[in-house]
């Protein structure tokens, strides 16, 4: 699980984690032989290692990602943000601490059937 850190600065979550580059070229079955040194490319957290998950472009759940570590600490900053499985979490460094990409930058609304 990760910690909680209370500053009074909105920063970043700490971890070597930066934004996954999503590479549009690889074909339907490539992702799972893809390994580049930014990680392994990826379609779930099930393609990555336990302390990992599938990090995806904000807003690009459905394509492919990179697998990034999930961080271990993160500041106590309210900064909503909506997961890919559509659950609202404080801040992008919680919900990648949760194993989970970011849908978009503002808390989740109830989404019509």
């Amino acid at each position: 699980m990760y910690r909680m850190l209370t500053l009074t600065a909105v920063v970043w979550c700490m971890t070597s984690m930066t934004l996954p580059t999503v590479a549009h070229s690889f074909n339907a079955g490539d992702y799972d032989k893809a390994k580049i040194d930014k990680g392994a490319v990826c379609k779930s957290n099930t393609d990555c290692k336990a302390n990992e998950f599938c990090a995806k472009l904000t807003g690009y759940c459905e394509l492919l990602g990179r697998c990034r570590p999930r961080p271990d600490v993160c500041y106590y900053v309210y900064d909503p943000v909506c997961g890919c499985n559509k659950q609202t979490y404080s801040n992008a460094c919680v919900a990648a601490a949760s194993g989970v990409s970011v849908r978009h930058p503002f808390a989740c609304i109830l989404e019509p059937q």
